[in-house]
Order: C-alpha cells, then sequence, then structure tokens
C-alpha cells in the first residue's frame, strides 16, 4: 500500500505514518490557535481598578462633619483636611446614619471604602466628639467661581464605584446603580480631564447641594454634561446645567 492511500481505522492500535505526522501538525496549529486567541482576548480585558471594601473591618475616624456638597467628613491632617465621603449601609445615603449629628466635629465609625485617592465610609455610627487642638479652623469653602465646561464621562453611583463593587460602572452596573442613586448614594460623574486623566466629581444642583433629580436615563452610559465645575479642598464639584447626550 502506498502513502496516499494510507487508510485508518479507529480501533487499530496505530495510525499510519502519512496520517499520523498530518494530524500530529495540524493539533499543533490548533493548540497555537487556541493559545494566540487566548492572549488576545485577555489584552483586551479593561484592568480593574485599584478599589477596595474593607468588609467587617470597623475603623473610627474624628473630623468635620459637613452635608454640602453632600454628607462627607473632613479629617484633619498637616496639611489640611482628608475628605472621606459618606454613605450607609446598603444602597443608602448618609442621612439616616449620621442622624441629628451637627455639622461639626463628630467621630464616625464605619467601613472604609477606596479607590485611588478617594476614600468613603460606609458609616455604622456618628457621635459628637471635641475639636482637635491644632486642625485647621475652618473648613474650606469652594474654590474658585467655577468655570462653564462640557465634560465627558458617566454618571455612576459613588459608593459602588469608590470599591463596593468592581468593576461598579458601565451598562454591567447599570441596574443596580439606579437602585443606589434612588437609595440617596450621591451621584458623581467620572470624566476625563484635559491631560487625559480620569477624575470624579460629586454632582451638584443650582444650590451647590447633592443633586437628587432623576438621573435613570443617563446611568451607566458615555454622556457629555455641560455645567461648572469647581473644587472644595482639591475635590472636584460639577454643578449640572445641561445632559447634552451621550458621548461616543
Amino acid at each position: 500500500m502506498s502513502g496516499s492511500d494510507e487508510f485508518y481505522i479507529g480501533y487499530e492500535p496505530a495510525m499510519p505514518p502519512g496520517i499520523a505526522k498530518r494530524v500530529r501538525v495540524a493539533v499543533a496549529i490548533g493548540a497555537i490557535a487556541v493559545l494566540a486567541l487566548a492572549i488576545v482576548a485577555t489584552a483586551a480585558q479593561r484592568h480593574l481598578a485599584a478599589s477596595s471594601f474593607d468588609f467587617g473591618h470597623q475603623q473610627s475616624w474624628t473630623g468635620r462633619l459637613v452635608r454640602v456638597p453632600a454628607p462627607a467628613l473632613l479629617v484633619p491632617t498637616p496639611g489640611g483636611y482628608q475628605w472621606f465621603w459618606l454613605v450607609g449601609r446598603g444602597k443608602h445615603g448618609a442621612a439616616s446614619a449620621i442622624g441629628t449629628a451637627p455639622d461639626g466635629w463628630v467621630t464616625v465609625t464605619g467601613i472604609l471604602i477606596s479607590r485611588d485617592r478617594w476614600r468613603m465610609i460606609e458609616v455604622g455610627s456618628a457621635f459628637v466628639s471635641p475639636g482637635t487642638a491644632d486642625a485647621p479652623a475652618e473648613p474650606p469653602a469652594a474654590e474658585g467661581d467655577g468655570r462653564e465646561v462640557t465634560l465627558s464621562g458617566e454618571i455612576v453611583d459613588s459608593k459602588c464605584f469608590l470599591g463596593v463593587m468592581n468593576p461598579g460602572e458601565r451598562t454591567v452596573h447599570r441596574d443596580c446603580a439606579i437602585r443606589c442613586l434612588s437609595g440617596g448614594i450621591p451621584p458623581m460623574l467620572a470624566y476625563i480631564t484635559e491631560d487625559g486623566r480620569r477624575d470624579l466629581a460629586v454632582l451638584v444642583d443650582a444650590q451647590g447641594r447633592q443633586l437628587t433629580d432623576a438621573l435613570h436615563h443617563a446611568v451607566g452610559e458615555p454622556m457629555s454634561a455641560r455645567g461648572r465645575l469647581f473644587t472644595i479642598n482639591g475635590q472636584p464639584v460639577f454643578q449640572l446645567d445641561l445632559l447634552t447626550g451621550h458621548a461616543r
């Protein structure tokens, strides 16, 4: 029998040499193709953010409680204040957790949420605390008059975005984000700065307070927003005037 007439029956102990060679080549090519596909698919995945939620690890912080532009604790540092946004447990804002604690010095107990340079506390309790003698005399006010800009980005619920969920953004997180915002979690705009960095601004209304208007139609989608951008203690705040449509 010539090589071109080779024939293999499955119950035979070995393949004829010509068929065996072609099978080995086909298997090798298939393995290389699968490996290449895996490498391409892995490279195309978005890297998860460097975020965390210290679930079950209670800590305490003492600082100035403020409610504008959104509930936050300003913890004194040698250079001023470090800003910790405040939220409640589950899909709730901080209002019930901080209760009737007056604006001023409080000690907050809760769980730390962090992403890059941003910090948030899931508040368990808050109680009045004596002031710190060497702390800055006054909490920071808005810096600058606010310049009118159009920003491209995505409206997110700050709690999940900052670390409770990862990823806590885009369409995959949209339903959860809508419920978090409905419960009082501060809405924020994750946007790209002029120099290409990603930044995060709390969304406020014309009075400078946390935006509570329904944003359900815009959550989790690329979009453009027009308004005034300013900072408080280095924290970007965006006074939303108009959603101008989806950014592509």
